[in-house]
C-alpha cells in the first residue's frame, strides 16, 4: 500500500472513532448542532476540540523527541485547514521532550492555564488505544464527561 495514502488525512476524514483514531474534528461536524456536544466538549481548546488523535507507533527516527524509551506515542494533528485536510497538519506527541513549548506555541497562552485540556491529554496518553468503550470508561473512572459518545457512526460506540 502507498505510504501516502496510509498517513492521509483526507484518509481519517470519514472515521470518527476506532481503536487507533479518535477524530474531534469528524464528531464536531456531525454533532454541532446537539446541544450537549457545546456544553461537555472533549477539550476546552477549540482548535484543539478540532484536532485528530493518533495511538501511534513510535518509529526509530522519532525515538529521539521522548524522554523515554516508548514504543507507542499519542499522536495530535492540529489541520492547517479544518475545511480541506490536503493541507495537512501540525503533530504534536504527547510527552515529547519539547512539549510545553510546542504546546504553547500551537495554542498560545490559555495552554499554559488550561488544566481540563492537559488532564484529559494524560488520561488519552495513558491508555494503550483509544477504543471507544475503553476510553470511554477511563472518562467515567476519571469522573470526566465529553459528548463524543453521541457520535453517530458505526465505528463509534456511545
Amino acid at each position: 500500500m502507498d505510504q501516502k495514502a496510509v498517513r492521509s488525512l483526507e484518509r481519517l476524514q470519514e472515521t470518527a472513532s476506532t481503536a487507533r483514531v479518535l477524530n474531534l474534528l469528524r464528531i464536531d461536524r456531525l454533532n454541532r448542532r446537539d446541544p450537549d456536544h457545546s456544553t461537555s466538549p472533549f477539550f476546552e481548546n477549540e482548535t484543539l476540540n478540532k484536532s485528530i488523535v493518533l495511538k501511534h507507533r513510535v518509529r526509530r527516527d522519532e525515538a529521539e523527541l521522548f524522554p523515554d524509551r516508548r514504543r507507542l506515542a499519542t499522536k495530535i494533528i492540529v489541520p492547517i485547514d479544518v475545511n480541506d485536510l490536503r493541507f495537512g497538519g501540525r503533530t504534536i506527541f504527547v510527552g515529547q521532550s519539547n512539549f510545553e513549548q510546542v504546546m504553547h506555541a500551537a495554542f498560545g497562552e490559555s495552554w499554559g492555564q488550561n488544566r481540563a485540556d492537559r488532564e484529559m491529554l494524560e488520561i488519552l496518553d495513558s491508555l494503550p488505544s483509544l477504543d471507544p468503550f475503553l476510553l470511554r470508561e477511563r472518562l467515567r473512572a476519571a469522573r470526566r464527561r465529553a459528548a463524543i459518545s453521541r457520535c453517530r457512526t458505526p465505528t463509534c460506540s456511545g
